[in-house]
């Protein structure tokens, strides 16, 4: 008995510091903040396909099921990219006009840690992807 609670002790120290290495790990490849929890679970699960560039948008899509989508933004003609259709084609006339289109300033706004801010990239990003049929 005494030996199986040693090693018990043992495994939960092992364990705990494991635990510990890993969190360390993954915080050192963390090029994004967390996601704030006053997003909800739809909200947070948009907001990181934004920030990793998954986010439903013609450019993937087209990449998927080349026949269905086409590699060319409707409106303008240009490559239908997340960042192009999101952030700077302005032509969709869905969301309100985005001034500040630099890739720059759409890094940015994937940096930015506030509810409201992402929120708003969020809603943008939702309907400039209905309005080019990516969300179908």
């Amino acid at each position: 008995p005494k030996q199986e609670a040693h090693n018990d002790w043992e495994l939960n120290t092992v364990t705990r510091r494991y635990g510990a290495i890993l969190e360390h790990q993954r915080s050192l490849r963390r090029i994004y903040p967390p996601i704030r929890e006053n997003l909800n679970r739809e909200q947070s699960i948009a907001w990181r396909h934004l920030q990793t560039n998954t986010y439903p948008n013609l450019c993937l899509l087209s990449k998927i099921d080349p026949t269905t989508y086409e590699n060319k933004f409707p409106l303008c003609g240009k490559p239908p990219t997340l960042y192009h259709v999101t952030w700077a084609g302005q032509k969709a006339h869905v969301a309100p006009t985005n001034t500040t289109q630099t890739p720059e300033q759409w890094e940015a706004a994937l940096f930015c840690s506030t509810p409201d801010d992402q929120l708003k990239v969020i809603d943008r990003a939702r309907k400039t992807a209905k309005a080019t049929g990516a969300l179908d």
